[in-house]
């Protein structure tokens, strides 16, 4: 048995894969940014914190 392969569905093929790749990284872009925020968020605050525990230990000794 042989297989005919149409060109104009191979074109659709290409594009419904181009069209995943590109939705792909946009989504992967989209997370990461999303992670990175989160994380420099996290970071901001532990630094906060760290700096007002410094403050209260520097006030009680002084």
């Amino acid at each position: 048995m042989s297989t005919i392969i149409n060109s104009s569905d191979t074109a659709s093929e290409t594009r419904i894969t181009q069209g995943l790749k590109i939705i792909s990284v946009i989504l992967l872009t989209l997370f990461t940014g999303f992670y990175v925020n989160s994380w420099q968020r996290s970071l901001a605050e532990y630094a906060q914190k760290q700096q007002a525990e410094t403050n209260v230990s520097s006030s009680t000794t002084t």
